[in-house]
Parts: structure tokens; C-alpha cells; sequence
């Protein structure tokens, strides 16, 4: 699942962040088997977000911008999966 040019005038930085944040989110749970709304994804958010959010935001890995670029976006969700699943 590539994000593509998703960037409205109309969205916020902040919205914008958050929306990236939330669709990998999901391609982890989706990786895993799991569902969005069903209780995988409880399990998983649960098991998972605080370590995620620590890889998220730590800015010597850029993970925000390289997942928003095609070009990046599988190279970027790949090493986060490593760091966050190690």
C-alpha cells in the first residue's frame, strides 16, 4: 500500500503526520493477518504502538518522509518492521 501524493492544500503538517502514522499502522496489522476495527488490531496497537511511536518520530531515521515517497515507501516500512518486531 503506497501512500502516492496524498498532500491536500486543506491538510495540516500535523493531519497530515498523523495520517501517515495511522495507514502504516494498519499495513503492520494487515501484515500480521490482522483487520482494522476488529480485535487484532486491539492486540496489535496494544502489543506494539509505543515502540512504533519511538521509531516513528526519532529523526535519524526520517521514516516520515521516506514512507510518504514511492520511491522509498517499501525500502522505509521494511526497516521499520525490522527495528520494531527485534
Amino acid at each position: 500500500m503506497e501512500f502516492g501524493n496524498h498532500t491536500e492544500e486543506y491538510i495540516s503538517p500535523e493531519e497530515d503526520l498523523d495520517y501517515v502514522k495511522i495507514k502504516t499502522q494498519v499495513e503492520f496489522l494487515e501484515m500480521s493477518g490482522g483487520r482494522a476495527g476488529d480485535d487484532s488490531e486491539k492486540e496489535w496497537v496494544t502489543a506494539n504502538r509505543k515502540r512504533f511511536m519511538e521509531l516513528f518520530n526519532d529523526p535519524q531515521f526520517n521514516f516520515y518522509n521516506r514512507l510518504i515517497d514511492n520511491e522509498t515507501h517499501a525500502g522505509a516500512l521494511e526497516e521499520l518492521k525490522q527495528k520494531l518486531y527485534n
